[in-house]
């Protein structure tokens, strides 16, 4: 089962009266699992990563309880970097630097809970270093 919706966060999937967050609850209450994967906007984990934090605290008693292990997936960066507000001040990242923020977030997070990490971001920076010439973007440089 796949619950995403593109440019939403972990916060609304953690609320139970948000209606994506209500179908989390319910996959999490009706059957067991494995694994619950969880992803977070990486603008997000930038910006605040507090949010981040409580709603994995808030889910993570509902994943235990449907018998799975957490795991914190750490997305690609875009190809060009991006602007985000940290501390109230507009800072631009290359995508190296957002790769490594997302990651060690998702990292520490998935410590404290005796979660997994499913770190596709740091490959995909690894195979870039590696073969540069090797494309691994849409013409989008997002994707």
């Amino acid at each position: 089962m796949n619950i995403s919706v593109n440019g939403y966060t972990l916060t609304k999937f953690a609320n139970p009266s948000d209606g994506y967050g209500y179908l989390v609850y319910d996959a999490l209450k009706k059957q067991q699992w494995d694994y619950v994967v969880l992803q977070e906007n990486r603008q997000k984990i930038i910006d605040n990563k507090k949010n981040t934090e409580s709603a994995v605290k808030t889910l993570y008693p509902e994943i235990e309880k449907a018998g799975a292990k957490l795991v914190m997936y750490v997305p690609h960066s875009d190809k060009t970097g991006d602007y985000f507000n940290i501390n109230n001040k507009l800072v631009y990242l290359t995508n190296y630097q957002i790769t490594d923020m997302v990651a060690q977030v998702n990292y520490q997070i998935a410590a404290q809970y005796g979660g997994l990490v499913a770190d596709y971001g740091l490959n995909c920076m690894r195979l870039r270093l590696s073969n540069p010439t090797i494309e691994l973007y849409k013409t989008d440089v997002l994707h």
